[in-house]
């Protein structure tokens, strides 16, 4: 709330300033400094009582990635907008990856399949 507060009080103070003769530096100044001493001490404890410990588990979210429909998005443009809304629902309905359902319908090949859906290419 206190960074709120001094995010509204930096946007009054620059208003009323003229010609780069703003009395209210100071108070922008000081607004600004607070913010981020608050904002940084509220980071570090976010680190050290929420994040700290915590293990990613890189199995599962790779195959959530993998069943997610935002990924085929690649393949419109090489199968057409159809065949790719079609793929999406499949894979859904039947709770596959999208890399499986494509390859089984033959569209494209298991190395065009690899090149469209390459996640880290696509980051």
């Amino acid at each position: 709330a206190r960074v709120l507060g001094n995010d509204t009080t930096i946007t009054v103070s620059c208003s009323l300033g003229e010609f780069e003769l703003n009395t209210m530096l100071p108070v922008i100044g000081h607004s600004l400094l607070e913010s981020i001493n608050i904002l940084s001490h509220a980071m570090r404890l976010l680190a050290d009582k929420a994040l700290s410990g915590m293990v990613v588990n890189s199995d599962h979210a790779r195959e959530l990635l993998e069943k997610n429909p935002i990924i085929a998005t690649t393949l419109a443009p090489v199968i057409g907008y159809e065949n790719t809304a079609l793929i999406i629902k499949k894979a859904l309905a039947e709770n596959r990856k999208i890399r499986e359902v494509v390859l089984e319908t033959g569209l494209l090949s298991e190395k065009e399949v690899d090149f469209y859906l390459d996640i880290r290419r696509m980051a």
